[in-house]
C-alpha cells in the first residue's frame, strides 16, 4: 500500500473545500486559516497479514486488523483517483496545446490526434471493516469457537472445576470407560482445573461422569449456530 503525502497532490492543489472534487472530499478538511489540507493517515493493514489473523485463530486482533484493512483500501481508492487526476491534467494540457505534426499538401500545419479523456473512478465504495471479513466469516466462526473450547471449563455440584476442551472431553470419557464395571463412588485420580498442573485429586466416578456430561453440553451450546 502506498502512503500518501504532499508529493501526490502537487499537482492538485485546491483553493476551496467547494474545489474538493466530491468523490475524495472525505479526505480533505478547511484549517482555521482556510488553507485545504489532507486528513492524517491512520494506520493500515495488508489483506496477507488479516488472512494469517485468521488462520491463526487470533481473535483478539482480527477486527482491528479488518478495520485498518478498510481503511487501507479507502485510502488505495484516493491513490487511485489521484492518478486520474494526474492523467486528466496531463492529457488536457496536451489536447489544448496539440503539437504540429506535418504539414498538408496546402502547406497548412497538421496537428496530433487529441488524446482520449481517462474515465473517472467510480463513487468510493463503502469500505468497512465487517466487509472485509464477509468473506472470511465461516472461518472467524470456527476460530472463535476453537478459542472458546480451548478454555472451556465446567464446575460440577461437589464446586470442583474441570477443564472442557475436546482433549479433556475425550480423556474424561476414557477414563469413564475404564471404569464402567465400579460403583459410582470409586475413586480415580484427576488433575482439576481448579488446582495447579500435575496435583491430582481424588474423584468419584460419579463425578466424572457429570463433568462429562456438563463438557459436552457445554461443546454443543458453543459450537450452537444462532
Amino acid at each position: 500500500m502506498s502512503n500518501t503525502g504532499s508529493s501526490t497532490i502537487k499537482t492538485h492543489t485546491f483553493e476551496h473545500i467547494n474545489d474538493v472534487p466530491f468523490k475524495i472530499k472525505a479526505f480533505y478538511v478547511e484549517n482555521e486559516q482556510g488553507q485545504i489540507q489532507l486528513i492524517a493517515k491512520t494506520e493500515t493493514c495488508s489483506l496477507e497479514r488479516l488472512q494469517l489473523f485468521i488462520e491463526r485463530g487470533n481473535t483478539a486482533h482480527i477486527e482491528a486488523a479488518a478495520g485498518r484493512v478498510a481503511n487501507g483500501q479507502k485510502w488505495q481508492y484516493f491513490d487511485e483517483y489521484h492518478n486520474y487526476l494526474t492523467k486528466l491534467t496531463a492529457i488536457n494540457d496536451y489536447n489544448a496545446n496539440l503539437p504540429i505534426i506535418g504539414k498538408d499538401e496546402h502547406d497548412i500545419d497538421i496537428y496530433a490526434s487529441p488524446k482520449t479523456i481517462p474515465d473517472e473512478p467510480e463513487a468510493m465504495p463503502e469500505y468497512t471493516g465487517s466487509k472485509v471479513l464477509a468473506p472470511y466469516l465461516v472461518n472467524l466462526f470456527k476460530a472463535d469457537r476453537q478459542d472458546k473450547m480451548q478454555r472451556a471449563k465446567v464446575i460440577i455440584n461437589s464446586g470442583k472445576t474441570f477443564d472442557a476442551d475436546e482433549k479433556s472431553i475425550t480423556r474424561l470419557n476414557n477414563a469413564i470407560n475404564a471404569a464402567r464395571n465400579e460403583i459410582s463412588d470409586f475413586i480415580i485420580e484427576w488433575s482439576t482445573a481448579d488446582v495447579d498442573t500435575g496435583v491430582m485429586v481424588p474423584c468419584t466416578k460419579a463425578e466424572l461422569e457429570e463433568a462429562h456430561t456438563k463438557a459436552v453440553q457445554n461443546m454443543g451450546f458453543v459450537w450452537k449456530v444462532l
